[in-house]
């Protein structure tokens, strides 16, 4: 037998080294230059590459030389030049020789055993690198699929180990980063001033997760970090009750958490020695489980051996897992988009906002009164109102709505009834006023006067399973309020920004909402204005401006274009020039236009308010226009539908719409080329109503033009001429200076058999617009409306408007049957001569000479 115990020493040999362009100071530079030596092997090589600390490389080595697929290891050759090169960390690089960058099974089972042994050892794994051709490689890390040795899966969450990775350093793999903060950040995130505190768990043994929240619940009502807790929960209200728990433990001062990866989507990094806060997340999976099969009855099916029938199903089996997250202010980067703090806390600094805030949210009405005693407020449990004490400071008066709101939520008698739910007034205290404390700390309302020095007394009467059960209410309710609180006051400053611009610039507001475009407060600063487009005018996308000069200039351009929006600007812009509103128009034919009718809540018309066709008739309600409104009026497109309309009133309203999206009881009436029709909107479709439309006409006192204006021999904005030729009317006989009546005679006795051109009656505008000028109104039989009202300044037009209807009129009357009356010039010549010479005294038509020279005339 040998008597003695041989001793070796074992050391390093160098091999000639792989040379690089770049230093050799980051894992980075290490896989470009493994890259490149790979790439030229026919087979696979193993390798690892040592790092230290900072990540910088040490060496590598070329653990095993395989064949054309696989290359053989063994864990001992892996952490043999780690150990022997006394490396921090190390990184896994091997190469796939097809190109195929794809990782096996193998490679995925080696990556998650060779974490592990490193954690166990002491030398971490900080990625697996697979190599192929032209440069290409495959990180594990970035692909979101390396393994996390820290994770520790459980169907239960009671039974998740904390005790690793809880405080683990999670630098950024392959970059430092600095702990400056980014310019133009929107928080204003300062050097890391806190560190986040270990989990008060010591050991490996800890049973279980629970096991160390129930230390922290039991902590936290027997000292004074029970309003810390409330802050805490404030700002994470969306996780749960165990997760706040644990964010409170280990940071207290965080604000914003997510996961390292989903900073760096963000454009953030992790600073370098930050620690991790540790929470949990569920981690379901799918297995194959053995089920008996089951009848329609819902019993067994037996087998020819007298056993149940089984069948193989898949299952979700419910897993949860630790995870790291990082707070914002151990980050730097890009800025992260929220709403301003700063906004919140000025709409929370004007009480009636936030007031009238806390009114919109409140399931029940809240009253002002004098209340005798102390108290400064309470829920009536049966008239179902809140009322708070006269004469309160503004400050007590929000936190005392704040706190009867979270009563009326959690502590109305019926709902606790309908809920099985019995609380003692104790616990109804202690939930009120927490939520109370938690809204009061998100919108920044002074907190000082808090105390609950109540709340050990309380919990300790308690079992843990209801005190985190009251924790779990008062999370919700608090994390209810503060989301709806917040957006009633992103209502409220949307519209104290509007008023203020309309202060300075309110008809340039109205402008761009008619254009259809709304201002965005939130983007918009001085020297850059921005304005989002609404639904129907999306596809035009935001407009940028540096001013409201040049939002000025705009809108004239737009005006000039002849858009469908054109009228809507113009009308906006220059209100004076319009003697009628957009319904009016409707109601005198100046174009297809449609209008949108509300009930009048403040008539009769209210008792049927979002009422369907078929309950009105069955109440025996008759539907009057004197009990409706007009709350939009605009032009009727092409083939536009009335469910286009509703779909745009419900979907996509145009930003100068201002009232409720389309529902049951509106009307709606269409002009289409004179065709009035008034619809009521339905449950389904649309119901007709036959004299809706007739009756809001004469509410709206609509008289024929020809009775207010004077169009008969009012020759000062337009006059008439009847023409031999239509195209070069002093090529043959004219007549200028007619009224329409005289000009329309003229015409008439124009012989058929004169072939100078169409013979035509037309008008001379002379209103000081840019339209003045000559103009056919009627050639050959036929009135050029179309023509006429694709031109913007005749479409708009009450002179022109006039003629073209009493044109139509004129034709329907003289020639009802014939659909070109001027092809059948004999006809109409022979029935007049019979008495011409009568016909000319009746009307007392006075033929005017051609004047020597005119405006547009050509001379002979």
């Amino acid at each position: 037998m040998a008597d003695k115990l041989e001793q070796v020493a074992i050391r390093m040999v160098e091999q000639p080294p792989l040379y690089s362009n770049e230093p050799m100071n980051n894992p980075d530079a290490a896989i470009r230059v493994m890259n490149e030596f790979l790439s030229q092997m026919d087979r696979e090589l193993f390798c690892i590459v040592n790092l230290q600390a900072d990540l910088t490389p040490i060496n590598m080595n070329i653990v095993s030389v395989g064949s054309l697929n696989e290359a053989l290891i063994n864990p001992r050759e892996i952490f043999k030049s780690a150990i022997l090169s006394n490396a921090h960390s190390m990184m896994l690089i091997h190469n796939h020789p097809s190109g195929n960058l794809t990782p096996s099974t193998s490679d995925i089972q080696t990556t998650a055993r060779m974490q592990e042994l490193g954690e166990l050892i002491g030398i971490s794994l900080v990625d697996h690198i697979i190599t192929g051709r032209n440069g290409n490689y495959y990180s594990f890390r970035d692909k979101g699929e390396f393994p996390d040795s820290r994770v520790r899966f459980s169907t239960r969450v009671e039974d998740i180990d904390l005790t690793k990775g809880m405080v683990t350093e999670a630098t950024a793999p392959y970059e430092e980063v600095t702990d400056t903060k980014e310019k133009g950040d929107v928080r204003d995130i300062p050097t890391v001033q806190t560190a986040t505190i270990p989990l008060p768990v010591q050991g490996k043994d800890m049973d279980s997760i629970m096991q160390s929240l129930e230390s922290g619940v039991e902590e936290l009502f027997t000292s004074n970090r029970y309003q810390e807790f409330l802050k805490t929960m404030a700002k994470f209200h969306n996780y749960s009750f165990n997760n706040t728990m644990l964010i409170a433990m280990q940071r207290p001062d965080a604000t914003l958490v997510t996961s390292y990866k989903n900073w760096q989507s963000m454009g953030r990094q992790v600073m370098k020695g930050e620690k991790g806060i540790t929470i949990i997340a569920p981690a379901p999976y799918k297995k194959m489980k053995e089920k008996e099969v089951l009848d329609e009855n819902q019993r067994p099916i037996m087998g020819t051996d007298g056993k149940p029938k089984t069948e193989q199903v898949e299952v979700i089996v419910p897993h949860f897992k630790a995870v790291t997250v990082f707070d914002i202010a151990q980050t730097s980067g890009e800025p992260i988009q929220t709403l301003a703090p700063e906004l919140l806390t000025a709409a929370v600094q004007d009480f009636d906002s936030f007031m009238q805030a806390i009114q919109k949210i409140s399931p029940v009405p809240i009253r002002f009164d004098e209340i005798d005693g102390n108290a400064n407020g309470y829920y009536h449990n049966a008239d179902k109102e809140i009322v708070i004490k006269k004469g309160l400071s503004e400050s007590q008066t929000l936190k005392t709505a704040i706190h009867e709101t979270a009563h009326a939520k959690l502590h109305d008698k019926e709902i606790m009834e309908s809920l099985g739910v019995e609380k003692d007034r104790l616990t109804k205290e202690v939930e009120a006023e927490s939520v109370a404390y938690c809204v009061c700390s998100s919108f920044g309302l002074d907190t000082s006067d808090y105390s609950f020095p109540y709340i050990a007394g309380w919990s300790s009467s308690r079992e843990m399973k209801e005190m985190k059960a009251s924790m779990d209410v008062i999370r919700k309710t608090a994390g209810e309020m503060i989301d709806q609180l917040t957006e009633q006051l992103e209502i409220i400053l949307e519209e104290k920004q509007k008023t203020e611009l309309h202060e300075k610039y309110g008809i340039l507001v109205d402008a761009m909402e008619a254009a259809g475009y709304r201002y965005d407060y939130r983007e918009s600063e001085p020297g850059h204005i921005v304005l989002a487009p609404d639904g129907t005018h999306e596809i035009a996308g935001y407009l940028q401006f540096e001013s409201w000069g040049d939002i000025q200039n705009w809108l004239e351009d737009t005006i000039t274009e002849g858009t469908d929006i054109s009228e809507r600007v113009d009308r906006a812009m220059y209100p004076f020039k319009y003697d009628y509103t957009l319904e009016e128009e409707m109601f005198r034919g100046n174009g297809d236009r449609y209008a949108i009718y509300h009930v009048d809540e403040d008539t009769p018309g209210k008792q049927h308010l979002f009422m369907n066709m078929a309950m009105v008739k069955e109440d025996g309600i008759t539907i009057d226009a004197a009990n409706y409104k007009c709350v939009y009026s605009g032009r009727l497109h092409e083939n536009e539908k009335l469910d286009d309309l509703y779909s745009m009133f419900n979907d996509n309203p145009p930003a100068d719409y201002k009232a409720h999206s389309m529902s049951v009881s509106d009307v709606i009436i269409t002009n289409r080329g004179g065709d009035m029709q008034a619809y009521y909107v339905d449950r389904f479709g649309f119901a007709e109503l036959p004299d809706f439309a007739a009756q809001r006409e004469k509410i709206l006192d609509i008289v024929p033009e020809i009775e207010n204006v004077d169009y008969e021999n009012d020759l000062t904005c337009i006059s008439f001429y009847a023409a031999e030729c239509a195209e070069f009317p002093v090529m043959g006989e004219v007549h200028y200076d007619l009224t329409l009546p005289e000009a329309l005679e003229a015409y008439e006795k124009i012989p058929s058999e004169r072939m100078h051109g169409l013979k035509c009656v037309g008008f001379d505008l002379k209103d000081g617009s840019d339209y003045e000028g000559m103009q056919s109104l009627m050639i050959e039989g036929k009135i050029q409306k179309d023509f006429l009202n694709s031109i913007p300044g005749f479409r708009e037009n009450s002179y022109v408007q006039n003629a073209i209807s009493r044109v139509e009129k004129y034709l329907e009357e003289r020639h009802p049957n014939v659909e070109n009356p001027l092809k059948s010039n004999k006809k109409v010549d022979n029935e007049k001569n019979i008495s011409e010479e009568k016909n000319e005294k009746e009307l007392n038509i006075q033929m005017k000479p051609i004047p020597k020279k005119k405006r547009g005339e050509m001379s002979l």
